[in-house]
This record gives C-alpha cells, sequence and structure tokens, in this order.
C-alpha cells in the first residue's frame, strides 16, 4: 500500500521568535506561519535561514520553503 499524498499549502510567516540556546544567543527560530486556509502552523528552523516577516511559504508536511 502506497502513502497518502502530502498536501501542499501555502501561507504567509507571521512572526519569528528565537529559542535560547544559552549564552544568550538563539540556537533555532520559531516560525509562526498564517496558512491560506487560516490555520495556523508552528515550525522550529535553524538560526540564520534568513526568515523574515510577510515571506510567502509553501508548506509541504513539515517542510517549510519560500514560495
Amino acid at each position: 500500500a502506497g502513502q497518502a499524498p502530502i498536501s501542499t499549502q501555502f501561507g504567509v510567516v507571521r512572526s519569528i521568535e528565537g529559542s535560547s540556546g544559552g549564552y544568550g544567543r538563539a540556537s533555532s527560530l520559531r516560525v509562526v506561519v498564517e496558512l491560506d486556509s487560516r490555520a495556523v502552523r508552528v515550525f522550529d528552523v535553524a538560526h540564520g535561514s534568513g526568515w523574515r516577516v510577510g515571506d510567502r511559504v509553501r508548506v509541504d508536511g513539515a517542510q517549510l520553503t519560500r514560495d
């Protein structure tokens, strides 16, 4: 039996928060995305990945990419 297809969704980055990695430095970022369906998803991404509030994004399962 095959896997169910992953539903691709689109949205906009609404906020970005740093997660403390100790010594006052953020080791990862929490990116909050509002999907076009109005649902909200949260992703933990590597610090320095270049995300900005307002970026259009594509969500494939647990994968977040720029649209």
